[in-house]
């Protein structure tokens, strides 16, 4: 047996690999592999749920249901305290139109009450933005841009010539 053995060593290294893959696929089949596979959850995820930087597979469903949960859970909040946004927002200018009404019915009773009310819708007009503000601002800072932009060109190209000119007289 000896013998043979030497003689077709080819065979004997394929059945001792067979045989060392078969005992790794039993010890393998008996672990839980998807405890020692291990994902890393994007950051924002990791911090809004307060994940460790690494975590087993196994735990991947639970993480998700979680992250479902989570998600679900803020957007109602969000969505509560923009709709409690808008009914305070409601409020405050169903008040302020009411007043309104009720001062600019009532100014004509006493004297000067309607200059009163003029005037004071006057400055409260003041506060508010006028039509085309944004175009202009925008075309404000544009040209601002601009002019700085040309003006830094201009000190730049004085800058090089400045420097050229001490370079001719050094040579």
């Amino acid at each position: 047996m000896i013998k043979w053995m030497t003689e077709n060593r080819g065979g004997i290294t394929i059945g001792v690999a067979a045989l060392l893959l078969l005992i790794t696929a039993f010890l393998t089949a008996g672990c839980q592999l998807d405890q020692m596979i291990k994902f890393d959850p994007p950051a924002p995820v990791a911090k809004a749920l307060e994940l460790p930087e690494s975590i087993p597979l196994a735990d991947g469903e639970i993480v998700w249901e979680t992250w479902e949960t989570w998600v679900q859970g803020s957007s109602k909040q969000l969505a509560d305290r923009i709709g409690d946004a808008h009914q305070r927002w409601n409020v405050i200018a169903s008040l302020a139109e009411t007043g309104l009404g009720i001062a600019s019915s009532h100014s004509g009773t006493f004297p000067g009450g309607t200059l009163l009310f003029g005037m004071l819708a006057a400055g409260a007009g003041l506060f508010f933005k006028k039509p085309g503000t944004d175009k202009f601002v925008s075309r404000e800072k544009e040209d601002s841009y601009n002019a700085g932009i040309s003006k830094g060109k201009e000190v730049a190209i004085r800058l090089l010539g400045a420097k050229a000119d001490e370079e001719d007289v050094n040579e």
